[in-house]
């Protein structure tokens, strides 16, 4: 069956004899039957315990595949609720500043309305002024004119008398 090679003086190969019983043979066969058999189980159970522990593994990193999508989850949701907020705020400062130029419009307003007032006052009292000293004085011109004018009157009671 199985052969042993072994060289001639002439380098010719021949085939020798087994030298080897049948049951060493058997033995030697069982016995690598056998170590081939433990290393395929210890194999296996290696690799059924990295088959375990990659199980496990997995496990993990979907419960970390769930956390960070519950937590993508609530960053979006704050996103939202920070944009409405700031949208909210930009809303409000806008109209602050609506009401703020309203407001020094109407203090403007009020002031024009005011100092209006008081240039009218003035204009008035210095119009009441020229014209109380206008009369005065178309008065002394009255006086003056009549006293240069002969009396009318006493020529009107003569005639009439007469």
């Amino acid at each position: 069956m199985f052969g042993f090679l072994r060289r001639d003086k002439d380098d010719t190969v021949m085939q020798s004899e087994p030298t080897v019983s049948k049951s060493q043979l058997l033995k030697t066969v069982s016995d690598s039957v056998n170590t081939i058999v433990d290393r395929t189980i210890s194999t296996l159970d290696a690799d059924i315990k990295n088959g375990f522990a990659l199980k496990a593994d997995i496990k993990a990193k979907e419960g970390k595949i769930t956390a960070l999508k519950d937590e993508i989850s609530e960053l979006e949701l704050r996103k939202k609720m920070d944009e409405r907020e700031i949208k909210q705020l930009i809303k409000i400062k806008e109209e602050n500043a609506v009401l703020a130029a309203d407001k020094k419009i109407l203090k403007l307003e009020s002031d024009y309305i005011k100092k209006e007032a008081e240039l009218r006052e003035e204009y008035a009292k210095k119009e009441v002024a020229n014209i109380t000293k206008l009369g005065a004085e178309m008065k002394e011109i009255h006086v003056e004119i009549l006293k240069r004018l002969p009396n009318v009157n006493a020529r009107l009671r003569v005639e009439d008398k007469g």
